[in-house]
């Protein structure tokens, strides 16, 4: 059944153009970066370094983990 329905990253270079800034859920935080739920099926790393303009230690500095999406 789920092999009928589309992939979500198959629409996604369309939808999102590197570079440009759309919102999204912070899911996960790590060492490295922040991991973000831009729709249902498709998440993304910030690296640290581009969590915010000031130096941060860690990303829990700068963001925090949000509810999921409903779908």
């Amino acid at each position: 059944m789920k092999q009928l329905l589309p992939h979500p990253w198959d629409a996604a270079a369309d939808k999102y153009k590197q570079g440009e800034r759309v919102r999204g859920s912070v899911t996960r935080l790590a060492d490295f970066g922040a991991f973000v739920e831009l729709e249902a099926g498709v998440e993304g790393l910030i690296h640290v370094r581009n969590v915010v303009v000031q130096k941060v230690r860690k990303p829990s500095d700068a963001v925090k983990v949000a509810r999921p999406l409903k779908p």
